[in-house]
């Protein structure tokens, strides 16, 4: 459906779509975006005559854009719109009969570009869904947090790796058994089986001095690491064949050892301890899902937080 087109059928619409308002939506403000999942929006009965829509917020400022992009401030939902910057304030979502959007005056202002859709329906899901992490988790995830957002998408080498990073879930502190007053905080990192291995399928005679690394890389250095790292990870994606599994394996393994030291042990309590695992999707079991939440750093965020919004000077 074109931009600007009135709405003459529900099944035109998708989640994320941005619409316009009339009198009886004008205390919503002129614009509003689809909330619904698209299943939700096109089917119809008795029981399905609402739909959840969120204003767009009017004239966000340069730090409500670059959190929204970012992710920072969960409720604030970039919608990737093509050559607009609407971001649906999830602050005031509500509901609006169906029939209300083909009545004939409503209007499609814009639609996620189709590559984008995806993310925005996980942006809108994460909003609800994610866990309330503690102020003293957040605190510890700071760091990476702040450096995977500044990074993710910006061609440099700690944000390249992150981005061929399938997941990072952690089990909550637990205390220890020989020390009630200190807790475990565990972490793992999870890769496509494709970028890493078993570890029973490593080569037991491998070195560094047979990696062909010798001299370029710096085992301390996150960046050196992570530039390593992703090279050769683009060359395994290009030809798998002729890419050595064993070396990307003890890359991935150095680059989160240095990323757990570097970012996440410094914010550590002193009465906690840090363990991590570096596993493949293959190697990380639904036992070990479920015992863990997943560290969003999108939208990693304290139960405290909050976000900024134009509607309070309507």
């Amino acid at each position: 459906m074109a931009e600007r087109e009135t709405i003459t059928e529900l099944s035109s619409l998708r989640q994320g779509d941005v619409i316009t308002t009339g009198d009886e939506l004008k205390h919503l403000g002129p614009e509003i975006a689809i909330v619904s999942q698209t299943c939700d929006i096109v089917n119809v009965g008795s029981r399905k005559t609402h739909i959840t829509v969120a204003p767009i917020l009017q004239n966000p400022d340069g730090s409500q854009l670059a959190d929204a992009r970012r992710g920072w401030s969960p409720l604030l939902v970039h919608l990737e719109v093509p050559e607009h910057e609407y971001i649906a304030d999830l602050q005031y979502v509500t509901a609006i009969r169906k029939d209300y959007l083909i009545n004939g005056t409503v209007k499609l202002l814009g639609s996620s570009a189709e590559a984008a859709k995806r993310r925005v329906s996980a942006r809108i899901g994460r909003a609800y869904a994610r866990y309330a992490f503690k102020d003293e988790i957040v605190d510890i995830f700071s760091n990476l947090r702040r450096r995977a957002t500044t990074a993710v998408g910006k061609g440099r080498p700690l944000g390249d790796v992150l981005s061929k990073v399938s997941d990072i879930r952690i089990a909550l502190p637990t205390p220890l058994q020989h020390d009630p007053n200190e807790s475990l905080l565990k972490l793992w990192f999870i890769a496509d089986p494709k970028t890493l291995q078993d570890q029973d399928l490593a080569d037991p005679n491998w070195t560094w001095a047979s990696s062909g690394l010798e001299g370029t890389l710096d085992k301390n250095d996150l960046t050196s690491i992570s530039v390593c790292l992703f090279e050769r990870l683009v060359q395994h994606e290009e030809d798998p064949e002729k890419s050595d599994a064993t070396t990307l394996m003890h890359l991935w393994n150095l680059w989160a050892q240095q990323v757990t030291s570097e970012l996440i042990h410094p914010n550590m309590p002193e009465t906690m301890q840090l363990e991590f695992e570096l596993v493949n999707e293959n190697e990380f079991t639904y036992s070990d899902f479920r015992l863990t939440e997943s560290l969003d750093l999108e939208g990693l965020s304290s139960p405290t937080a909050t976000v900024k919004s134009s509607r309070s000077a309507n």
